[in-house]
């Protein structure tokens, strides 16, 4: 039987319920895209799940929300695919671009560059082609992948913000991977990105972006010169391929920590119902997985513990085993599931202890 390595899941909000993942024994990463959403789904997906990695595009906002989660977070910041997203040499023949979503409560700087710049001469503004599949014609037609590029590259600048959750969107990593002078807003973590002010980008708010774009439309050796910038350093530092790696890196990083051949316990918190633990022991009992329940606590707070090769005395002498028996003399429930050797952790055991303290 070969075994996996890792499981990697893409969403856990837009996708469909996964079943039996929360039996499985290989270590489980996720990555969550909108931040803003379904906090305590994504929160019990993780718990129940035993998820060991977090990936997030946003590091500020993710520790904000999650500060109790941070031990499993993995920073993947947003990346460019510098095959589609380049300087396709077109004629530079738009001044000021804006392109995209612009409602007022998520994207409060972007709606007012759109309002008051609204037949300003030099400036285009193409709204969202809305979320769904376009074939090649209607590609063209809406602005969408290589289309959408060529149209950033025509530009000589282009507005866009961080939306009030200051979340460093795909368009601060795309507008400059096309040569394009990106105007938009800063914040700390950006920074940390290689997004500097007058360096690589040019930073606005609501108060300064006309004034700004005049200045750069009227200075053009300082606007191509930061243009250049930007476009060497998302190149750089943000491509698909560099994310990849780093994506890569992470997993092979959490892997090389595991020490698969000596004993080892795992002890996660997790807030459970009763029934959810009892399904898992049922379910081990029933598929001989090498997977060690232990509930310590009230209804709903117990300690999860995962025992991959440990005899019936290290179990019961084991740090854990201990609190639990003085939470049992205090009227707590303690049950647990112990596989005792290693032919459990290879699905080949014929019998399975249940102890009850």
């Amino acid at each position: 039987m070969e075994w996996a390595d890792f499981i990697f899941l893409e969403d856990v909000i837009w996708n469909k319920p996964l079943h039996g993942l929360k039996y499985v024994n290989i270590p489980k990463g996720i990555l969550f895209w909108d931040i803003y959403r379904d906090h305590e789904k994504v929160r019990r997906f993780v718990y129940e799940n035993d998820i060991d990695i977090i990936f997030s595009f946003y590091t500020d906002v993710f520790n904000t929300y999650f500060p109790e989660l941070h031990y499993k977070f993995r920073w993947l910041p947003n990346h460019v695919s510098i095959e589609e997203f380049k300087d396709y040499q077109l004629d530079k023949e738009i001044d000021f671009l804006l392109m995209g979503d612009v409602d007022e409560d998520t994207y409060p700087l972007r709606n007012k560059i759109a309002k008051q710049m609204k037949g300003y001469p030099g400036f285009v503004h193409h709204q969202h082609p809305g979320y769904q599949n376009f074939d090649k014609e209607e590609e063209y037609k809406n602005l969408v992948g290589k289309y959408f590029a060529m149209e950033i590259n025509k530009a000589k600048m282009f507005f866009t913000d961080d939306s009030q959750f200051k979340f460093p969107i795909a368009k601060y990593f795309e507008v400059p991977a096309c040569k394009t002078l990106l105007f938009a807003s800063g914040s700390k973590e950006l920074e940390d990105l290689g997004f500097i002010d007058g360096e690589t980008f040019v930073e606005i708010n609501e108060d300064n972006f006309l004034e700004k774009a005049q200045y750069y439309l009227e200075h053009e050796a300082e606007r191509k010169a930061i243009t250049e910038r930007g476009y060497r350093m998302v190149r750089e530092k943000h491509t698909t391929s560099k994310r990849a790696k780093q994506f890569i890196s992470y997993i092979n990083k959490y892997l090389k920590e595991i020490d698969w051949k000596n004993k080892k316990i795992s002890l996660r918190t997790q807030m459970l119902t009763s029934g959810e633990v009892m399904d898992k022991l049922l379910f081990a009992l029933k598929n001989k997985i090498p997977y060690a329940v232990i509930s310590v606590g009230a209804t709903e707070t117990y300690v999860m513990a995962q025992y991959h090769i440990l005899s019936e005395k290290e179990f019961m002498n084991h740090p854990e085993a201990e609190v639990a028996r003085d939470k049992v003399k205090q009227g707590h429930d303690h049950r647990g599931i112990l596989f005792p050797n290693i032919e459990a952790r290879d699905l080949e055991i014929d019998a399975v202890k249940v102890c009850v303290f």
